[in-house]
């Protein structure tokens, strides 16, 4: 049978970027937001008192946590890959689903950030069989075969792996997070359970790493303001929430996670939480072995990275 051998997390998009970068990406997410929303975005107070040395030191500690999942990705010898991300109509642009599973055997990636398209092998007999599991499961999953123009462009997943550059295959599982209406917090824990389930009961003897990619708190250029229908707007972070929410998990509580409303997280720039909420109700009740995270309004986020050891 497959087993789950590692658990990671991170956010994406500036994570990715050296500090040094940061304002040059800025400026394309405030051009994106002025196209989307017919005016500029405000300029956020708290940019204007980060430095780029303060962001410096302060980055440090993060890009440590992505060299250490890489290292330990390296370390895992994994059978598969198993990236959990949302789809922002890229992949999918007509249709929106709400979980899905890629059941095609390869895939090339184009990450919208480096600009690099790489290919990769996916282990469709593993999607076949959690698909057919979390049907069984009670989950209606979508499913595909192929993705427009044969490129799978979802930021969520290409970026990671463009990170993490695996030799192994890959399994592409999507839950809508910044498409309202979304899954609830309590459904995405579910479903992490079920993925769990369906992993454990899977044929053959495959070691699983499963990854989420987003978060934390962030209000994007494209963050859905009609649906949120409050006051902030683009650069803006839930530091108070993020906290929250880091010492639950760090705890070995992610079931908390659940009793939260999608109302909570879009009224906190939380939407990507559901990634890491479907990865909690994977892992159940442990204890990661570290988590990290930093605010930094320079890069409109709070960067989180965490990894689960979860070998016996």
């Amino acid at each position: 049978m497959a087993r789950l051998v590692a658990a990671m997390a991170s956010s994406h998009a500036y994570t990715f970027y050296a500090p040094e970068d940061w304002d040059r990406r800025y400026e394309r997410s405030r051009a994106n937001y002025e196209r989307i929303n017919g005016e500029a975005p405000p300029e956020h107070p708290r940019c204007a008192a980060e430095t780029l040395e303060s962001d410096r030191l302060r980055f440090v500690p993060v890009r440590a946590a992505l060299e250490q999942l890489r290292s330990e990705f390296a370390a895992a010898d994994a059978d598969a890959l198993l990236i959990l991300g949302d789809d922002q109509a890229e992949s999918y642009p007509q249709v929106i689903p709400q979980f899905a599973v890629h059941l095609g055997g390869q895939v090339d990636a184009y990450n919208s950030e480096s600009g690099a398209t790489s290919h990769y092998a996916c282990d469709s007999d593993l999607s076949h069989a959690l698909a057919r599991m979390l049907m069984e499961d009670g989950f209606d999953m979508a499913v595909s075969r192929s993705f427009p123009n044969d490129r799978l462009v979802t930021h969520a997943h290409a970026q990671i792996l463009d990170f993490l550059n695996p030799r192994i295959p890959v399994v592409l599982v999507f839950i809508n997070a910044v498409c309202p209406p979304a899954p609830t917090p309590a459904r995405c824990y579910a479903f992490g359970q079920a993925l769990a389930r369906a992993i454990g009961a899977a044929p053959g003897p495959r070691r699983v790493i499963a990854y989420a990619s987003g978060g934390l708190s962030h209000f994007s250029s494209d963050y859905p303001l009609g649906e949120y229908g409050g006051a902030l707007r683009m650069g803006a972070i839930c530091e108070e929430f993020d906290s929250m929410i880091a010492e639950w998990i760090e705890a070995g509580e992610g079931a908390r996670l659940a009793s939260l409303s999608s109302r909570d997280l879009i009224e906190n720039g939380a939407l990507e939480h559901r990634q890491w909420i479907a990865l909690l109700g994977m892992v159940g009740e442990r204890k990661p072995e570290w988590l990290v995270h930093a605010a930094f309004h320079r890069a409109i986020m709070n960067m989180g990275v965490a990894y689960w050891r979860l070998r016996a």
